[in-house]
């Protein structure tokens, strides 16, 4: 408890403005989660329909009502999937820099490192309980989004979810908080450590999308459009497959081939549409890959951080 007090004391206001902000974003995807859902549940008629005929006159005005009450909900609750999405970003940029860095900066580092035992002793006493706050924080922002991503969704969530599933929340948190003690320690001043790790993570981040997508981009397959081309899939090229012969083509490919008119309507006889696509089936795989990434990123930065805190001269 003595190291949860010393990190209260030295970090109060950044923990109580990020405890009240995860507690405010918390109730808000419960509640507007399960308020989606009893829209829906207090029109059932008006949801589950396997049809797309137009509604029978008695429905209209309910279906309507519930149609216009449920968007409403679903605008207020982008709001709230924006916020689940910078929660990790700003737990890390926000208590990681100044864990170590305002300590030399104020020049107690010294001090404390040689009261304690050893500095590493020293550096789990004070990073445990951040740590810890992380974590925790990721996991309920994670719990408190699962209805709320699904009704954004319109299903399970895929590639296009607004609110970022629970693996993926805890390993952006563990990259950006890792990213920020490492600056702390090497530039030694709080606020300059602040916009390095902010700048840092979202170089990081950027990388990694481009990294990911790329990967996706090259492992997706032609599939049949319409025949497995789910909401959330991505779609990375569009083309045709011949029908005797399964070669597929580009629709570019296709449009500068001789004697084909700009014009021409697709599908042509004897050919179907296809588009190279990862089916939002496998978002499951590409989710847990991506925390890999992020998570084995965040644990080499973290043993950067040990060995750098250990090297720091005062």
């Amino acid at each position: 408890m003595g190291a949860v007090h010393l990190a209260w004391k030295l970090q109060r206001w950044e923990v109580a403005t990020l405890i009240g902000f995860m507690v405010a974003l918390v109730v808000a995807l419960v509640v507007i989660g399960w308020r989606m859902e009893q829209i829906q549940a207090a029109a059932p008629e008006c949801w589950q329909r396997d049809t797309d005929a137009p509604l029978p006159a008695a429905m209209q005005d309910t279906c309507g009502a519930s149609y216009q009450a449920h968007s409403a909900m679903r605008e207020v609750g982008a709001y709230a999937a924006v916020g689940s999405t910078l929660a990790p970003f700003l737990f890390g940029v926000i208590l990681g820099p100044p864990l170590v860095g305002r300590e030399i900066e104020g020049r107690t580092a010294g001090i404390a490192w040689t009261l304690s035992r050893s500095r590493r002793r020293w550096l789990a006493l004070r990073a445990g309980p951040v740590v810890g706050l992380v974590l925790v924080a990721m996991v309920l922002v994670g719990l408190a989004g699962t209805t709320l991503a699904r009704q954004l969704a319109g299903g399970e969530p895929g590639f296009g979810s607004l609110v970022p599933p629970l693996p993926l929340l805890l390993a952006r948190g563990a990259l950006a908080l890792a990213i920020g003690l490492l600056a702390g320690v090497v530039i030694g001043r709080t606020f300059p450590a602040v916009l390095a790790t902010a700048l840092a993570v979202g170089l990081v981040m950027i990388a990694a999308s481009i990294g990911i997508d790329a990967w996706m981009a090259a492992e997706a397959r032609p599939i049949p459009q319409f025949g497995d081309m789910a909401g959330g899939s991505k779609i990375y090229n569009t083309g045709l497959r011949d029908d005797d012969s399964g070669k597929v083509i580009t629709l570019q490919q296709y449009f500068t081939s001789p004697g084909v008119d700009d014009t021409a309507e697709l599908p042509p006889p004897g050919m179907t549409l296809v588009a190279w696509s990862v089916p939002a089936a496998d978002y499951p795989m590409w989710m847990w890959r991506e925390a890999a990434l992020l998570g084995g990123g965040a644990a080499v930065i973290a043993f950067a951080y040990v060995g750098a805190v250990g090297r720091r001269a005062l």
